[in-house]
């Protein structure tokens, strides 16, 4: 007979799962958004738009591989499974190669208000899901 235990969850975890679970579909539909045209996508101005055009196709690549490794990681944290770590590894990865172009190799922080304060948010969302996730396979919250 095989003995299974379970590890208590606390309700916190499930909150901040959910919560990393809407951040990645937000992300997901502000990627989508962007890489089919939509209007609510639509750059304002001129260098906005010239900045959109502009960009190259290795960065809306990091961009879909954060935006859907993301969610799988954050789907994976919500049914507790350890392969949610590495999924939003590969997030993170994906998010630094990103806002290199979009703060480095780009003009988007002179060209769009607030792209320092949406960078920083992003990135440090990322790292705190990263270190979320170990922290829950350490505690045996991930199986």
């Amino acid at each position: 007979m095989e003995d299974v235990t379970t590890t208590r969850v606390p309700a916190w975890f499930w909150i901040v799962s959910l919560l990393g679970l809407l951040w990645n579909l937000l992300g997901v539909s502000m990627y989508l958004m962007l890489a089919y045209d939509r209007p609510a996508a639509a750059p304002a101005t001129a260098a906005e738009q010239q900045l959109q055009a502009g960009m190259p196709a290795w960065v809306m690549g990091a961009y879909a591989i954060a935006v859907f490794a993301g969610l799988l990681g954050t789907i994976g944290l919500v049914v507790r499974r350890r392969w949610a770590k590495p999924l939003l590894i590969v997030s993170l990865v994906a998010v630094l190669v990103q806002q290199l172009w979009v703060l480095v190799l780009s003009n988007a922080v002179q060209v769009m208000d607030g792209t320092p304060f949406v960078s920083a948010t992003v990135l440090i969302v990322s790292f705190f899901l990263v270190w979320f996730a170990h922290h829950a396979d350490r505690r045996g919250w991930l199986r």
